[in-house]
């Protein structure tokens, strides 16, 4: 939470939240440490929480409003050839309680990854149904490698 500031971009790292939580029967949380990034720059805040496993959004840093959420997406282990994926609301929920003024979907078309771990447009499509539903004047968009973020 030491805030770097480089040329005139505020950059404020934080531990975010990579550890999925046990599933019930285990005793220890699956994942790694990680950091995420809340970027400020020409008046505009961005946040990059990271790769979130765990949905708890009071358990980060609380950054008020943002301009734009980076999200990556993940709805569960080795869930993603499920038809539902398990954690979609929750994912919802916790894109909703950063407080973006829009989320943009990352994480998409790893083709490195597993087929029951790569998450595609199809769990982005229902992602998008289902904050649109509850957050319906908040855009969400998926974003895949190679394309940009017009500003």
């Amino acid at each position: 939470m030491k805030t770097i500031i480089i040329k005139g971009i505020r950059i404020t790292p934080f531990a975010s939240l990579h550890w999925e939580p046990p599933p019930p029967g285990k005793i220890e949380p699956h994942g790694v440490s990680e950091i995420g990034y809340l970027i400020e720059c020409n008046g505009k805040r961005w946040l990059f929480p990271g790769d979130i496993r765990d949905f708890r959004a009071y358990l980060l840093p609380k950054f008020g409003e943002v301009d734009i959420l980076f999200a990556h997406l993940w709805l569960g282990r080795k869930c993603a050839l499920v038809e539902k994926p398990p954690l979609i609301k929750e994912f919802c929920q916790f894109c909703a309680d950063l407080k973006p003024k829009k989320v943009i979907l990352t994480h998409l078309d790893e083709y490195g990854r597993p087929e029951d771990n790569l998450w595609d447009d199809h769990h982005a499509g229902l992602v998008i149904t289902q904050f649109s539903h509850t957050n319906p004047g908040t855009p969400m968009d998926p974003l895949h490698i190679g394309e940009q973020v017009l500003i």
